[in-house]
């Protein structure tokens, strides 16, 4: 299933998105967390940094789910049955090397999606 997935982003998205996809709101939140502890505790300027630290951790978490919901919404809609395997997403983050590229991912919410869209749509999906 994964090596279709990754076929199909091959085939449909430009490697510039793929790649550049999170890039820019991941360096705004990398920089709010570099200031935030900067700031003055009790200050009006922490509670700034705070807000936006907020905001930026929003923005990914968005991101991140638009891109899954639409990426599940396509391999539904392009598919008569789709099958899945049950992975330990928590078993797999705890890999330092690996946790950031599957956070991305978000395997799980992506299941999710395809759990909702095959719903929707009629069409069969297989948790193995």
């Amino acid at each position: 299933m994964r090596d279709r997935v990754l076929t199909w982003l091959a085939k449909n998205v430009p490697p510039a998105r793929i790649q550049h996809s999170l890039g820019v709101e991941q360096m705004c939140v990398e920089l709010a967390i570099h200031y935030h502890p900067k700031t003055q505790k009790g200050s009006n300027n922490r509670a700034k940094a705070r807000k936006k630290l907020g905001r930026a951790h929003l923005k990914v978490s968005r991101k991140r789910n638009d891109w899954v919901c639409k990426l599940a919404q396509h391999v539904i809609q392009s598919n008569d049955l789709v099958a899945i395997e049950n992975l330990k997403v928590r078993n797999m983050v705890k890999n330092h090397c690996l946790a950031k590229s599957i956070s991305d991912a978000a395997w799980y919410r992506f299941r999710e999606w395809l759990e909702y869209f095959g719903v929707v749509y009629g069409v069969p999906v297989i948790i193995d």
